[in-house]
């Protein structure tokens, strides 16, 4: 860098050469120079400002892109779940609080789903017992939703009734059975081989559905084996008395509503044995009959019997009845229980035939029919059935006295002796007995329950019945031989009373018998 005589600036530049050894020197305005320089800075400047503006548009542009769905997201959850003023910073602050809070409300609620499932649980085995699930459309999802397994296809119902508890029990408190309830199925639950789940129903009453497996031998005989074990802890370290009906073992799930059905039979089977713990529906089906004893005749020799206030007679028919369906023998539970109901259904029919109430004879503080009918063995049912008999022949005997009770069996014997006499009537008997006709009618609707002429009529018919075994008696001479004195008034009474008339009840009798015979010869 120099100056020329003119001041003028300029550049130098000097270069020497190896072979000659001269110095060659070249001089440059500095202004001719500079301004290829500068054109160059300005270039440059201009390419930096062009590619700044560039950047900043594209990244203007890229930032807009990539906010335009944060925006969105932004919107909707602000629609969605306000927050509140000056509580976040920016965006992704308002993100972040919102994720969490929703996280925070997923975990409680789960929690809260998970202290209900036990009780979801509970409610769909119940529904799936009585049948009330379709489960063709289960899903396993579902299923696994409740914790609930079932692997294997064989299935039975058990159901475990805690007979007595006052071991463990001290109070009778709701939370104390509760606990026992729980403490039951939970035992049943864990004893081997089957995969359980027990269900609680009543106070005293727990279900427990039992799924085998297929390749398991002699599942009956593990299925008794189980129930033992689980008999032997609740006895032992509960101190609770239990009785465990069990069921035929089924396929498929949409057999458990049988299987309950079969165990709550074989459960109720317990009343007419001796204390059994574990009683299986299978052993009680081959035992019980399909029917019991309790003829009509029967029925009538028992209200006669409560008519006349005669309490031996009557507990002694009853006792006849138990013997003749409960000794040697073995009906359902229903059918017991049905005996017993058409027992007190008699009772009742005399009760209202003799303007009687249940609580004119039994008081105020009686037992219900309910209570009566829920015995729980077969020898309770009979000692307060046979009782209430014995109440009711001695309240109409009191009500009628010894007098009265004297009167009404000898006029029965007078009629039972002289029906076949044409001319007896209401008068004729009256005057018998030397009492006026309305009198001997009122008394004598008074203390049997029904009218003189029904009475009459009916000792009849039923003479008549035994005369029509034999082919050979015609309708007329049986008309006669009963006090009748033509066929036109024996038929009308005939169909009367019975329905039909005597030609056809006594042609139907002979072809019954004719078909019995033939019956009997071919077997």
């Amino acid at each position: 860098m120099g100056k020329t005589t003119d001041n003028q600036r300029v550049l130098t530049v000097s270069a020497r050469s190896a072979r000659s050894g001269w110095e060659y020197v070249s001089v440059v305005p500095e202004k001719v120079f500079m301004e290829k320089v500068n054109m160059v800075k300005r270039m440059a400047v201009g390419v930096l400002a062009i590619c700044l503006v560039a950047g900043i548009a594209a990244c203007a542009f890229m930032t807009y892109r990539a906010y335009f769905p944060l925006r969105d997201i932004i919107r909707f959850i602000r629609q969605s779940h306000p927050a509140k003023e000056g509580k976040v910073r920016n965006e992704y602050d308002f993100i972040k609080t919102t994720m969490a809070d929703s996280f925070g409300k997923q975990t409680k609620m789960k929690e809260q789903l998970s202290r209900q499932t036990p009780v979801i649980r509970s409610n769909f085995l119940q529904r799936l017992l009585k049948g009330n699930v379709d489960t063709a459309d289960m899903s396993d999802h579902a299923l696994d939703f409740m914790g609930i397994s079932f692997p294997h296809s064989s299935f039975a119902v058990a159901l475990i009734e805690l007979r007595d508890a006052s071991g463990f029990i001290h109070n009778e408190r709701e939370r104390e059975w509760a606990l026992i309830r729980f403490v039951t199925g939970k035992v049943a639950e864990e004893i081997h081989p089957f995969t359980a789940y027990s269900v609680e129903l009543e106070k005293n009453l727990v279900a427990i559905i039992l799924n085998m497996p297929e390749s398991l031998h002699d599942k009956a005989v593990q299925l008794y084996d189980w129930a033992e074990q689980v008999k032997l802890v609740i006895e032992q370290r509960f101190k609770s008395e239990i009785t465990i009906g069990i069921s035929d073992i089924r396929s498929g799930l949409g057999c458990l509503a049988s299987g309950y059905i079969e165990s709550l039979k074989a459960l109720e089977y317990s009343i007419f044995t001796a204390y059994k713990p574990i009683l299986l529906y299978e052993e009680m089906k081959q035992k019980t009959g399909v029917h019991y004893d309790f003829p009509i005749e029967t029925e009538v020799q028992l209200i006669n019997a409560m008519k006349s206030g005669d309490t031996d007679k009557a507990q002694d028919i009853i006792q006849c009845l138990y013997h003749n369906n409960f000794n040697g023998q073995s009906i359902s539970p229903e059918l017991g229980r049905l005996m017993f109901a058409n027992l007190l259904s008699t009772m009742f029919k005399l009760l209202n035939a003799l303007n009687l109430k249940y609580e004119d004879v039994f008081g105020e503080s009686g037992k219900s029919i309910e209570d009566i009918t829920e015995g729980s063995t077969v020898e309770e049912l009979y000692r307060e059935v046979k009782w209430m008999f014995g109440k009711v022949c001695l309240y109409v005997r009191d009500q009628r006295g010894d007098s009265s009770s004297l009167l009404l069996e000898k006029i029965k014997s007078y009629i039972a002796d002289h029906h076949d006499d044409a001319m007896i009537s209401l008068a004729s008997i009256a005057e018998q007995f030397d009492i006026t006709p309305p009198y001997l009618s009122a008394f004598f609707k008074k203390n049997s329950g029904t009218n003189l002429t029904d009475y009459l009529a009916k000792i009849r018919i039923e003479r008549s019945k035994e005369m029509m075994r034999d082919a050979k008696n015609t309708i007329s001479h049986i008309a006669r031989s009963v006090g009748y004195t033509s066929d036109v008034g024996f038929i009308r009474v005939f169909k009367k009373y019975e329905g039909i008339t005597p030609g056809k009840y006594k042609e139907t009798l002979h072809s019954l018998s004719s078909t019995l015979r033939n019956d009997h010869l071919n077997s």
